[in-house]
């Protein structure tokens, strides 16, 4: 069905995950999520110009619109769902935005790498990897799955749901004690996304936040892909962890594939962080307890026609 041919009210009854404008004043009847907008503000610092770009868990692509709009020279967005009307939103939004992207549903993490060598796309400039982390039973495997398709020196945009804890911990959401839903299954404290995340060679370069608990966040985080772990003074666990870690990584790809000569990704922020400063990592518990979050706005957490990031 072609979008011109369905009425106003049709596209605002249907049930949408993300509220994105098809035609001037009439929006999808998606819900608020604030990973739309803590990913959106950290992509604001990316220049996508001539990039390619990989969305994880795309849903109906609304931050694949955004980087194609922001000058991706190709955009591929994937999606373990198959909605039954899926492609048919999809090619909606392609239209209303005047946007070009590749989709492909039914693509799990652990295929992920498969189904992209088949389109032979190898790497990725960047990748996003957000509102994930916590629906996933093995979310370290998971996290390198993601991390094994960004090239050296791109950049891996996560965002998750997070605990405000000092503990160094996977909270299981037993009872629904953090949040409902069978499909929400570990919540990270932020001092162990932070180690997870340096210890897949991926150094934290940006973040922001919004806080919704006293104890519990929204969190997302900018990370360069660097060719080695990022262990602070004293970490001997980590180098030793690394140590084998080439062997355990072989298991989801040769990692060598991955180092180019192409330049790092350009990237700027004008947020207020808080650092690791030996290692020139954003120090994720710090920013978070000492910094202000940030201020979602309506107009973040839908997609309008006129938006360019």
């Amino acid at each position: 069905m072609n979008l011109n041919t369905i009425s106003d009210n049709e596209i605002k009854k249907a049930d949408w995950y993300y509220s994105i404008e098809l035609r001037p004043g009439v929006f999808t009847k998606g819900a608020k999520h604030p990973n739309v907008a803590l990913t959106r503000e950290l992509l604001s610092g990316l220049k996508a110009t001539g990039t390619s770009c990989l969305d994880i868990g795309a849903q109906e692509a609304l931050i694949s619109t955004i980087l194609a709009k922001k000058g991706a020279e190709s955009v591929t967005a994937v999606c373990a769902q198959n909605y039954p009307d899926g492609e048919q939103r999809i090619n909606w939004v392609k239209q209303a935005h005047g946007v070009s992207f590749d989709y492909h549903p039914c693509v799990l993490l652990e295929d992920l790498q498969t189904a992209m060598t088949q389109q032979e796309k190898y790497y990725f400039d960047i990748v996003v990897f957000s509102g994930i982390l916590y629906h996933l039973i093995n979310p370290l495997g998971d996290l390198i799955r993601a991390r094994s398709m960004v090239r050296s020196g791109g950049i891996l945009l996560i965002e998750t749901a997070a605990i405000i804890s000092d503990e160094m911990a996977l909270f299981l959401n037993a009872n629904e004690r953090f949040s409902p839903g069978g499909g929400n299954i570990f919540m990270i404290s932020i001092p162990a996304l932070d180690y997870l995340l340096r210890t897949v060679w991926l150094q934290p370069i940006d973040c922001v936040y919004h806080s919704f608990r006293k104890t519990r966040c929204r969190i997302a985080v900018t990370c360069r892909a660097v060719d080695a772990p990022l262990p602070l003074e004293g970490d001997g666990w980590m180098d030793k962890f690394n140590f084998m870690l080439p062997r355990r990584l072989s298991d989801f790809r040769d990692w060598r594939a991955l180092k180019t000569d192409r330049a790092p990704l350009e990237y700027h922020t004008s947020n207020t962080l808080k650092w690791h400063r030996k290692i020139n990592a954003v120090n994720l518990l710090e920013t978070v307890q000492k910094t202000a979050p940030l201020q979602i706005r309506p107009s973040m957490v839908r997609l309008e026609l006129g938006a360019v990031a």
